[in-house]
């Protein structure tokens, strides 16, 4: 007896959207702005910790302008070792890369800072001649610099030619203007898998700790017991 799998195919038109942000709070009171963007699945819980965050940048002596960004992304769930290997996606982090680009040229951005899990780019280079790979912040801070996945290691050396890894293209060329445009900075607890500390790996409950020692650290009121 044999079994047919009959599979009736209907085009449904697709937009693909990797990245996407939603305003939630703006200030305007000076001339440098700063953006927050935080993962949607920790600012509900944070909502409170992250409002008071923007108010700490507002009354910091840069007098900074803030702008809060709830953002949803399509990162896979992290795996169960200790290397987070999902968040190197390289569709999703070119994404996030443009919407820092569009916020640079259209509203004047001086730094950004993410809360929660976001994307990284890698880079792969030779150091004194010896191989490297690493994570590329500065994917995230020049802005109008040209960025190229067209080397391959062969081992000895590079050629000519496209490396990948975990299903991502590895960057590999910088060219253009080099210069970084923005600051960029991130806030991350959600693949701290070791450590006996009393939140017990809790990724909500870190970042809370993280926010509130930010607070009373800029209030002057931080001490070794906090």
């Amino acid at each position: 007896m044999r079994l047919y799998v009959v599979a009736v195919l209907v085009a449904i038109p697709l937009v693909v959207q990797p990245f996407s942000a939603e305003l939630v709070y703006r200030s305007n009171q000076g001339d440098k702005r700063f953006v927050v963007l935080v993962a949607s699945d920790v600012y509900d819980s944070l909502e409170n910790e992250i409002l008071r965050f923007a108010h700490d940048l507002e009354a910091d002596p840069e007098k900074y302008d803030v702008s809060v960004y709830r953002c949803s992304l399509n990162l896979l769930p992290i795996p169960d070792h200790y290397t987070d290997t999902t968040a190197f996606n390289i569709e999703e982090a070119t994404a996030l890369r443009n919407f820092l680009r569009q916020l640079y040229e259209n509203d004047s951005i001086v730094g950004a800072v993410t809360v929660g899990r976001f994307p990284v780019a890698l880079f792969q280079q030779t150091i004194s001649g010896a191989y490297q790979m690493h994570i590329l912040e500065n994917y995230f801070m020049d802005l109008d610099g040209e960025w190229y996945d067209s080397l391959r290691w062969n081992g000895s050396q590079f050629v000519p030619g496209h490396d990948s890894l975990w299903g991502q293209p590895l960057l590999d060329t910088h060219k253009g203007n080099r210069e970084a445009d923005i600051f960029f900075g991130r806030i991350d607890a959600s693949d701290l898998s070791y450590g006996n500390d009393e939140f017990n790996s809790n990724e909500i409950q870190r970042l809370r700790n993280y926010l509130d020692r930010n607070h009373l650290y800029r209030l002057e009121q931080l001490t070794s017991k906090d």
